[in-house]
């Protein structure tokens, strides 16, 4: 399977941020709808937002404290929610890195911790900020992290739970607040936890939201992949949860259509990402390949893991002078279907020593090896699995490892 070549450039979008005039904020207040920023056009609809608001039963205490986090002071600062505090957050909201209709200027659940707040939390006495607790931070704990990882593959959590649990422990930045787990978001809500007296292991459970007033959501397991192989069948694959639907609406904004979706159109999706291996003498090299926007993290993950897990795994040239096959606009072998190869989210690698086989072959003779890959017990299937990739061995495609658990 061949790598992308020659990507079309994709045209820079700039999007211009509109200043609202004093008129039209004041117009725009009086019915009910505000402009929260002079220079990022925040509309809000205020008098609901304000009910919803009212409706969340937080006390007076807590509603000081939310006060002080979004910038009021003195008089502002009373423990009642009308229009002041509802424009405040929704003006708060996207420096904490909402975006779109989460700017709604609702202190929920989400931009509650996103704050560094829990429901039990107090106004601080000097005006300022504050969180709750405010305990001492002890020395940085030490965590396992491939524990912690294997840990959050159970459990799945959907990338908008990732996020809030990202903002509990203190992520403000929107590059730290992405949806996904890694070594930094392991290590800080390890460091979350001792400052709040729980066991600091980097897993974020039930007694973690308990204290940060957040609620956990979990992906629904999958129960088989999409459709494709060379015969345009079943394909399932391993790993990987939640539904093919819920990945290609969470990656595209819709459900594929894999039978006209356009080059342009997929590769506008896609970007270069080089990645470390290391080459067939055992020497670190960095290698490119272009995979989906959103999914460049998790393959950066993927292969920092090979990387430092399995030194024995080395990355063998393909005669097309590439280490591993990434973004190619093709169909699958023998349909007119396009391959997940074409849509940036799917990787073969070592193809030399990993072939794909017919679907009816019992396999080739080998079992796996430091480079040969034949079952779901090697290392190299473990990793990708826990950041939510199957393996194309399970329909005989040792090479191919895919997010969406098919061809």
């Amino acid at each position: 399977m061949a790598s992308a070549a020659n990507l079309s450039k994709q045209a820079q979008v700039a999007s211009s941020k509109s200043s609202a005039s004093s008129a039209a904020a004041t117009n725009a207040s009086n019915s009910g709808v505000m402009n929260a920023q002079k220079t990022a056009g925040v509309n809000i609809d205020l008098d609901k937002a304000v009910a919803r608001n009212k409706a969340l039963g937080y006390s007076r205490d807590l509603w000081k404290a939310i006060q002080q986090k979004v910038g009021l002071s003195g008089k502002d600062v009373d423990g009642y929610v009308g229009p002041t505090t509802t424009r405040a957050i929704a003006q708060k909201q996207p420096a904490l890195g909402f975006t779109g209709k989460d700017v709604d200027g609702i202190c929920g659940p989400k931009t509650l911790a996103a704050l560094g707040l829990s429901k039990n939390s107090k106004p601080s006495s000097s005006g300022g900020s504050t969180s709750t607790p405010a305990p001492k931070t002890p020395a940085a704990p030490k965590v396992d992290v491939n524990a912690a990882k294997a840990w959050y593959a159970k459990k799945n959590y959907t990338r908008d739970c990732i996020k809030n649990i990202q903002r509990a422990v203190g992520f403000t930045n929107s590059k730290d607040i992405d949806g996904y787990i890694g070594p930094n978001t392991i290590n800080k809500v390890a460091e979350w936890q001792a400052a709040h007296g729980l066991t600091p292991d980097g897993e974020f459970g039930s007694k973690s939201a308990s204290v940060a007033g957040i609620t956990l959501v979990s992906n629904k397991t999958s129960s088989g992949g999409s459709s494709g192989g060379s015969s345009g069948g079943s394909s399932g694959g391993s790993g990987g949860g939640g539904s093919v639907a819920d990945k290609e609406i969470e990656l595209f904004g819709r459900r594929l259509n894999r039978y006209s979706d356009t080059r342009n159109w997929c590769y506008s999706f896609t970007q270069p990402l080089n990645v470390k291996i290391r080459d067939n003498s055992g020497s670190e090299v960095s290698t490119k390949i272009t995979v989906h926007k959103k999914l460049a993290d998790r393959f950066t993950a993927i292969f920092n893991d090979i990387y430092a897990e399995c030194p024995n795994f080395k990355f063998q040239k393909t005669s097309g002078g590439y280490y591993i096959g990434s973004t190619n606009y093709r169909n699958v072998g023998g349909t007119n279907k396009l391959s997940y190869h074409s849509y940036g989210v799917a990787v073969d690698i070592n193809e030399q020593y990993n072939p794909m086989l017919s679907k009816s072959s019992k396999g080739d003779g080998h079992s796996d090896g430091d480079i040969r890959i034949r079952s779901t017990s090697h290392p190299v299937v473990k990793i990708f699995a826990r950041h939510g990739f199957g393996w194309g061995g399970t329909y005989n495609d040792y090479m191919h490892f895919s997010y969406f658990n098919g061809w």
